[in-house]
């Protein structure tokens, strides 16, 4: 036998536990359904809770964005990440004067045997790639920080917030 867990689940918030209630046959399947329990009789019982579930969303964010940067990265050292600023400006005052002095792009463009034009083109579009990609890693790391900032462990009407994480 095989019981739906999922289908009759409620939504709860951080204040809130579920238990199991029935276990209801519809057809042939099994429907779990549950009951909303508090957790907290009070402020003060629910604040040491929250705390550590505030401490928690912290280290997994940080967590959590350490590893989706070095997935965006990829296999790419260190070093040639920190070069890509300096692509990019070169790349630019090319586009702008293609007489102009670009050393880091010129030495490139000769060892790889690739058209000036061609290399541009290409450090624009991984650098789009790169800043679109890090710009949805870096919103959702900055979104968690600003619902944990937004709670006021002395302002309870705040402590909710929490429940915008999911």
């Amino acid at each position: 036998m095989v019981v739906d867990t999922e289908t009759n689940k409620p939504k709860v918030s951080w204040r809130q536990g579920l238990s199991y209630n029935t276990v209801d046959r519809v057809d042939t399947n099994y429907i779990l359904s549950y009951n909303i329990n508090e957790r907290f009789s009070t402020d003060d019982e629910a604040l040491p809770v929250l705390k550590k579930i505030v401490e928690q969303v912290k280290r997994d964010n940080k967590r959590k964005f350490e590893s989706n940067v070095k997935q965006v990265v990829g296999d790419y050292s260190d070093k040639e990440v920190h070069s890509w600023d300096q692509q990019v400006k070169e790349a630019e005052k090319w586009t702008a004067d293609n007489t102009a002095s670009v050393p880091l792009l010129s030495e490139i463009a000769t060892i790889r045997g690739m058209q000036m034009s061609v290399l541009v083109e290409k450090v624009f579009l991984k650098a789009n790639a790169y800043s679109t990609a890090y710009g949805q890693v870096l919103g959702e790391y900055q979104r968690v920080l600003d619902v944990i900032e937004s709670i006021d462990f002395n302002d309870p009407l705040t402590w909710d917030n929490i429940d915008l994480l999911g």
